[in-house]
């Protein structure tokens, strides 16, 4: 069995690409290491950087994201949320009902539309 590394908030509040050398998010109750995928990501760092140190879990949900999305942010994943800090402090999933070949709008986009399902490069 796998022995879990947990963070508290304040872990992932730090870890914002500014106050240290590492960017962290939140999805869930599950802490990823996006500092190496930033540059890689094909909407640029900027949209990454605006989930730095923060629980990105609403934006991941509402990307709609791809299987091959969920693979690439699972293999940055790092620990997860101490028990502790779970369920106030963590916001849920909203629902939104949206259609699979709808790309998001430049208003709603977000860091994860990218590595969705290749829609959000269209105008």
């Amino acid at each position: 069995m796998e022995e879990i590394t947990y963070y508290k908030l304040d872990d992932i509040v730090r870890n914002n690409g500014k106050t240290t050398d590492r960017t962290w998010i939140l999805v869930k109750t599950d802490v990823y290491d996006v500092t190496h995928y930033m540059k890689d990501h094909p909407g640029g760092s900027e949209l990454v950087e605006e989930y730095a140190g923060k629980d990105a879990t609403s934006a991941f949900h509402e990307a709609g994201h791809s299987s091959d999305a969920r693979k690439q942010l699972k293999a940055l994943k790092i620990g997860e949320l101490h028990p502790d800090e779970r369920g106030n402090n963590v916001k849920k999933p909203t629902s939104k009902v949206k259609s699979e070949n709808e790309p998001p709008s430049e208003k709603n986009r977000n860091f994860l539309d990218i590595i969705s399902c290749g829609l959000c490069g269209r105008n």
